[in-house]
């Protein structure tokens, strides 16, 4: 029988930890952190999303004159509501639910709030950590860029290596993008995209569903739904994320906690 916990990693990153029964907790926790930190950042450029199997890097196109990757790159501030579940072996899913605040610019600004504290805070080129005791200044034990991993701009990258697949609507305003299907690679680019890492668990068969929501106005992603189900040889497993982007170019500046000294 399978377990999982779905926990917050290091400060601010989901992971997703699949154990069996009898195996030392600890060395599933040591694995998985392992795991999480070789993985790419979410800040780096489109190819994070691409299957090396089936892309040459030579073949990787250059979005930059996208509208929604120029949009992205004028984007000051957002804050952004994320929740993942997931489940192996029917048991009832585990949850996340993160709240972020950001403030981009050449000192950027960093709010995560999870399972209803706050967590992680970075301002003014410091970081500091909430370990359920009290704040502790942790600069420079973490880069910036792996404090977490659902950003915007990985959501835009997200967006135009799959919009091919994608199918497209206008609604209200809204142009929503749908996809439906078997494609084994989109499990997997979702996994990096929230941070989620389901270990030894086979997720190659599996039916995906996604939904995409951007305003047509200002081309700002504004919602995003992906939901996986599949089955490996040792039983099911499930994967959902959604992700909404709020307060566009309005989230103040962001202060640094009380620190004991």
């Amino acid at each position: 029988m399978r377990a999982l916990k779905l926990i917050v990693v290091g400060v601010g990153t989901a992971s997703l930890l699949v154990a069996c029964n009898g195996q030392d907790a600890s060395v599933e926790k040591n694995n998985a952190l392992e795991e999480t930190e070789g993985t790419a950042s979410s800040e780096e450029s489109v190819k994070t999303f691409v299957a090396s199997s089936d892309t040459d890097d030579d073949e990787v196109e250059d979005h930059s004159d996208h509208p929604v990757i120029q949009a992205s790159d004028a984007l000051e501030s957002y804050e952004a509501d994320v929740t993942i579940l997931a489940s192996i072996d029917n048991n009832d899913p585990e949850r996340l639910e993160l709240y972020i605040r950001m403030v981009n610019g050449d000192s950027p600004q960093l709010h995560i709030r999870a399972e209803d504290a706050d967590r992680t805070i970075h301002t003014d080129g410091k970081t500091y950590h909430n370990n359920g005791v009290e704040w502790v200044d942790i600069t420079g034990d973490v880069a910036f860029e792996q404090l977490h991993r659902v950003t915007y701009k990985s959501a835009a990258d997200l967006f135009v290596t799959l919009e091919d697949r994608l199918e497209e609507n206008e609604e209200d305003g809204k142009l929503i993008y749908t996809y439906s299907g078997n494609d084994s690679d989109i499990h997997t680019m979702f996994e990096e995209f929230v941070g989620v890492s389901f270990g030894v668990v086979d997720t190659t068969d599996n039916e995906n569903e996604i939904q995409i929501e951007i305003d047509s106005e200002t081309m700002y992603i504004t919602y995003i739904d992906f939901k996986s189900r599949g089955e490996d040889s040792q039983g099911e497993f499930s994967l959902e994320s959604s992700v909404e982007f709020l307060e566009f170019d309005n989230v103040d500046d962001i202060e640094a906690p009380d620190v004991s000294e």
